[in-house]
């Protein structure tokens, strides 16, 4: 089981954040019980940046260029 994990969630109605099923379950997370959340604002688009510098990102495109000519 783990002790701790990192995720992407949303705030939602009434500042409420949801925690995804799977990661209840990888942490053996049930109603009552006390967790400690640490908060850190990201830009919506910074996962698709990420994806867009990486290297591979750019040798995969050329790829799919090709493919289609």
């Amino acid at each position: 089981m783990l002790k701790y994990t990192t995720f992407n969630t949303e705030i939602k109605e009434k500042n409420c954040i949801q925690i995804p099923v799977e990661v209840q379950e990888r942490l053996g997370l049930s109603p009552g019980m006390m967790v400690q959340v640490s908060i850190k604002k990201i830009r919506a688009k910074r996962i698709d940046l990420l994806i867009k510098e990486n290297p591979l990102y750019q040798l995969i495109h050329l790829a799919e260029e090709e493919e289609g000519q």
